[in-house]
């Protein structure tokens, strides 16, 4: 049972590692750096020092980039959010709750209007279809029954002002 699933999963697995030793990991700052954390921690394995996480595997900061400060960071420029204000979260929510729902209907008036237009169509070309029946010939009991239908159309269709 567990072959069924294990055979699938292992060529996927299979497949990914190929793709990760394929790219060129060897090429990213960590590993041409001298100093890297793996050489580092080579050099300091006979020491009691305890070695510095995240010191210089990082790369400089661009020039002209500053360091966000907390409070920039966590966003307290943006939309009102559920911690922050509660009712204005709750204002927004009923604001964005109505613009969808009038979008919605929006659509749906659409799509409704547009499936009117086709039915009405249909019909009206079923209607001519039954006008160019021709009844000569026919039954008359089937004769009577389409001219009493061509009438009814004819009815539905006033001609025209002149």
């Amino acid at each position: 049972m567990l072959t069924g699933k294990w055979t699938p999963m292992n060529v996927a697995v299979l497949k990914f590692n190929q793709l990760v030793q394929e790219t060129a990991v060897h090429s990213k700052h960590k590993w041409t750096n001298p100093d890297s954390t793996l050489q580092r921690r080579s050099r300091l394995m006979g020491t009691d020092e305890e070695p510095e996480h995240f010191g210089d595997d990082e790369l400089p900061r661009p020039p002209g980039l500053q360091r966000l400060a907390k409070s920039q960071r966590s966003g307290s420029n943006s939309t009102a959010s559920s911690g922050s204000n509660p009712a204005a979260y709750q204002e927004f929510m009923a604001e964005q709750y109505e613009l969808d729902r009038k979008a919605k209907m929006t659509v749906l008036e659409r799509e409704s209007e547009d499936r009117r237009r086709l039915i009405q169509s249909q019909r009206i070309a079923e209607d001519m279809r039954v006008l160019q029946i021709d009844t000569r010939g026919m039954d008359p009991v089937d004769a009577a029954i389409i001219k009493a239908q061509k009438a009814k159309i004819r009815a539905a269709y006033p001609p025209p002002p002149n």
